[in-house]
């Protein structure tokens, strides 16, 4: 196979399946902050800040990829860094992805996410 070919088959192939991707990663993020929410409602602002933000990138990423499908790879690469970048703010500025021993070590620290 050409590489010039492969390159335009994988892109097409991006473009197809991005969209759907996305709105599984949406659903996903949807489902997880709602159990985030009901188990550490001190955390409610930062991760309603969070999840904004992933509402962003999954808009632009759809938007990118339907306007510039011959570049989706490389929009779903930037997606993809952009939500880890999402997920490591919320869980430095939470103090942690989940408490340890029942004690969510955040709140007993004393940070405040209001």
């Amino acid at each position: 196979m050409d590489p010039a070919s492969f390159q335009d088959e994988l892109q097409r192939h991006v473009a197809q399946r991005a969209p759907r991707g996305l709105l599984l990663f949406a659903g996903i993020s949807l489902l997880g902050a709602i159990f985030e929410v009901f188990t550490f409602p001190g955390r409610t602002v930062i991760l309603a800040a969070v999840d904004l933000l992933f509402g962003v990138i999954i808009a632009a990423s759809i938007w990118g990829v339907r306007r510039r499908p011959d570049r989706s790879v490389e929009i779903m690469v930037a997606a993809l860094a952009a939500a880890g970048a999402g997920i490591a703010f919320y869980h430095g500025r939470a103090g942690g992805s989940a408490p340890v021993d029942g004690v969510d070590r955040s709140e007993r620290a004393g940070r405040r996410f209001r």
